[in-house]
């Protein structure tokens, strides 16, 4: 039992040291801008908590084209009501319920850094 967890837990390790995850903590005027990093077969994570009903602008750019994603988790099954493969990208997610929100960046050929703003509208 021990040696199937241990493992277990030797298989995600690596898995986990290559991701930068964030967590997204906003301003006083409810906006959260970063830089993150990512390099090859990596990726970046941004996170937040949000309510059915909120809407949160985004934007980023990155210098290369780049895997994109927002996605959410229901039980076992991944949510993604947005996903593109471009450089840069800008829309605001109408929040269709309540649930933890990822911005999520992959697919880098080298390393990058990907400028993000969020920003709750009222």
């Amino acid at each position: 039992m021990r040696r199937a967890a241990l493992a277990g837990l030797l298989a995600v390790l690596p898995f986990a040291a290559q991701a930068e995850l964030v967590p997204v903590a906003w301003d006083a005027q409810g906006r959260w801008q970063a830089t993150l990093e990512i390099a090859p077969k990596k990726f970046a994570e941004a996170c937040t908590a949000l309510k059915k009903g909120e809407r949160i602008r985004w934007r980023w750019q990155a210098a290369q084209p780049l895997k994109f994603n927002i996605h959410y988790h229901e039980g076992k099954a991944v949510r993604t009501p947005v996903q593109s493969e471009t450089a840069s990208g800008e829309a605001t997610l109408e929040v269709p319920l309540d649930q933890d929100y990822c911005w999520m960046w992959s697919g880098a050929t080298a390393s990058d850094r990907i400028a993000v703003t969020l920003e709750r509208l009222p």
